[in-house]
């Protein structure tokens, strides 16, 4: 690993904890503002429509001004919305402090495009996979803190402790080098560089594979603490233990080939879904938030994937143009979990199982397709 990679994992390390010590209460903090399910789902939403309006433009500029100055100004922003969290006190303005701090994920396709040049000889897919890994490994004990600190000090007073781990983050990525620009193309040109078969069909699967595995997510802490009653101590244990799965699928995964790791963490999520459906138990909801950590694994190397249908000279505007269908994804599927909820907390659980079933299925016609197209191509040469 060079040392670009290495100073992005430790920075993404801090982010994790201090994001998850916050972000695994956010539903409930939304609820202590007043806000009903149907309202906590569309504002969970928020964090992705933010994301959808700016990842395409920040893709494009990556490529055109360079991929550093693109990845410190999204750090930032999103330091900017944790602050803000920490001090408003209305639900309007939350709300908008949540928009803000959303929007700092178009350095996903900067991010990423980064990640993949910095790869050299290294696996694209072992790399992203490897950085992921060190998110959720910080992204494991937040849940723990946020959860004593909610339960002994107030909700609000997890932000506070989040804006402090959030800026020792900023101060690590500021130290990553630059990168060399690829000769510039029209912003045209690039964009019907991805309109390829294959990056079109790949993308819209991971649209719809994105919604189906989201939506037995956002309203689970509502449900643990409503339905099954749990403490936020409790809450930020079970967080803890998908935190534990996230790294663990990210780390075993990651030395897949990316296709296989995304069927498989499907497959996980699939097992998540029908979990909860039925359980009351315990050690069989840590098992299920354990397994819930393949839902990282699945958009990691869903991310990993793309980069085999896109030239070198266009990978931001494509992961910008795949980052913002993932997001109108989870936008969707946020909202559609907190209508769900409304009507019967576990019809989620329910409805979810049936839609990753069909992912399933359309990820295994996808690749017979893909294949497909490769015979006939060899055999024309």
């Amino acid at each position: 690993m060079t040392g670009d990679i290495l100073l992005i994992s430790l920075s993404l390390l801090s982010w994790g904890f201090g994001e998850s010590a916050f972000l695994s209460f956010l539903p409930l903090y939304l609820q202590q503002l007043g806000a009903k399910p149907v309202e906590i789902g569309g504002i969970l939403g928020t964090f992705s429509l933010a994301a959808a309006l700016v990842h395409l433009p920040a893709g494009i500029l990556s490529d055109r001004i360079g991929r550093k100055p693109i990845i410190i100004t999204g750090w930032t922003i999103g330091l900017i919305g944790v602050v803000l969290m920490a001090t408003v006190r209305s639900l309007p303005l939350f709300i908008l402090s949540i928009f803000i701090y959303g929007s700092t994920s178009f350095v996903m396709p900067p991010l990423n495009s980064y990640l993949s040049h910095a790869a050299s000889k290294l696996s694209v897919a072992r790399v992203l996979t490897f950085v992921s890994a060190a998110y959720n490994l910080g992204a494991m004990f937040g849940p723990l803190i946020g959860g004593y600190i909610g339960d002994r000090y107030g909700l609000r007073n997890i932000f506070l402790f989040s804006t402090a781990i959030i800026i020792l983050s900023n101060i690590l990525i500021y130290f990553i080098h630059s990168q060399p620009t690829h000769p510039q193309t029209k912003p045209t040109t690039a964009i019907r560089a991805v309109l390829n078969k294959n990056y079109l069909l790949f993308t819209f699967l991971l649209f719809f594979m994105i919604f189906a595995t989201y939506l037995p997510q956002p309203l689970t802490p509502n449900f643990l603490k409503n339905e099954l009653h749990y403490s936020l101590s409790a809450i930020g244990l079970l967080f803890f233990v998908n935190g534990a799965g996230i790294v663990f699928f990210n780390l075993t995964i990651g030395s897949l080939p990316a296709y296989t790791g995304l069927l498989i963490g499907q497959g996980f999520v699939l097992l998540f879904s029908l979990i909860l459906c039925h359980a009351t138990n315990l050690p069989l909801i840590l098992f299920g938030l354990f397994i819930l950590g393949g839902f990282r694994a699945a958009r990691t190397m869903g991310t990993a994937q793309l980069r085999y249908y896109i030239e070198p000279a266009n990978l931001g505007v494509a992961f910008g143009f795949s980052e913002m269908v993932i997001a109108i994804a989870l936008f969707l599927s946020s909202a559609f979990a907190g209508y769900l909820y409304n009507h019967q907390p576990t019809t989620m659980y329910w409805v979810a199982s049936g839609l990753i079933s069909l992912s399933l299925l359309f990820s295994f016609v996808f690749k017979s397709l893909e294949k497909k197209n490769i015979s006939e191509i060899d055999s024309k040469t």
